[in-house]
């Protein structure tokens, strides 16, 4: 199966980093360690869609695809939330979406209203443009790869896949939901369609276990094709 382009749909940053490492591997000609950071990455058109660096619970992912981005990242709805972990992230409250990587922090890994509100003019820029390409992407003739890692109710997959055909009848979603998670009970085992491929990955943080990865996409092929 090859496909055009290979899109983002949540849960989190490992969908979008994963999309960029199998890519370069198979179009680097040297085993180089990935990097989102080598000129080679920005030399062919790995990502900057609007899913790719946020935290989207798929109901979020559903919200703002049936929407068509309308309302998202609106100044007056973000709100500096405090983690488990001590850090910070940045939640969008009408969405349910969440920013951990998207502005800037203190020196000791705090944000402010002030510095969110004296960012947000430049971010708001960002994702206008990542939010136009994104539209345009499923709007195109491209055949495209939708990607959603992630442990999710067969039914709310399936929904979000009803919601993207909305957009673009030329797709495929690769679902990866993780292996073993614990406290994760699926709620219900309707069979998947066509358009779903399923293949369970490893559960790991961020950046995820490159093998299962690539095993994912294993006779999967996107981007440009090798000459």
């Amino acid at each position: 199966m090859h496909f055009d382009i290979a899109i983002s749909v949540g849960s989190n940053c490992q969908s979008r980093f994963n999309i960029s490492r199998v890519l370069f591997s198979r179009h680097s000609d040297d085993k180089k360690l990935f990097s989102l950071q080598d000129p080679f990455v920005k030399s062919i058109d790995f990502g900057s869609f609007f899913f790719d660096w946020s935290v989207t619970p798929i109901n979020s992912s559903k919200q703002i695809l049936s929407q068509n981005f309308e309302g998202v990242l609106e100044l007056k709805n973000l709100k500096i939330s405090n983690l488990n972990d001590g850090s910070q992230t940045i939640i969008d409250t009408a969405s349910g979406c969440s920013y951990p990587h998207t502005f800037p922090k203190t020196q000791v890994g705090e944000c402010t209203t002030e510095i969110l509100e004296k960012a947000y003019p430049k971010v708001r820029d960002k994702y206008d443009y990542v939010i136009n390409k994104t539209k345009e992407a499923l709007s195109s003739d491209k055949k495209i790869l939708c990607v959603l890692t992630g442990n999710h109710a067969d039914h709310d997959v399936i929904e979000l896949c009803d919601i993207i055909e909305q957009l673009t009848s030329n797709f495929s979603l690769l679902y990866t939901p993780w292996e073993n998670r614990q406290g994760f009970n699926e709620i219900d085992n309707t069979n998947y369609d066509s358009r779903i491929i399923k293949r369970p990955i490893k559960h790991e943080p961020y950046p995820g276990d490159f093998n299962s990865w690539e095993k994912a996409f294993h006779e999967i092929s996107f981007g440009p094709k090798k000459t």
